[in-house]
């Protein structure tokens, strides 16, 4: 049974031709960590394309400011 980042990876592949077009939002860096290893999973192959970012990052690319990130 495929796990939902996996089957979202499918579509993804399935629906856009051009995936450098895609640019997929997540919550955090933990979501997007796992759906990179899915994504991985299905083009069987280490990748690091694609425009997966955080909603961090989409922020601070549009107001030009940088992000403080607690440790």
């Amino acid at each position: 049974m495929k796990s939902f980042l996996e089957e979202t990876a499918n579509d993804i592949l399935k629906k856009y031709s051009n995936k450098e077009s895609v640019c997929i939002v997540f919550p955090n860096k933990r979501t997007l960590h796992f759906f990179r290893k899915a994504y991985a999973d299905v083009i069987n192959q280490t990748t690091v394309s694609g425009n997966f970012l955080t909603i961090n990052q989409v922020i601070s690319q549009l107001s030009g400011y940088l992000t403080v990130e607690g440790g």
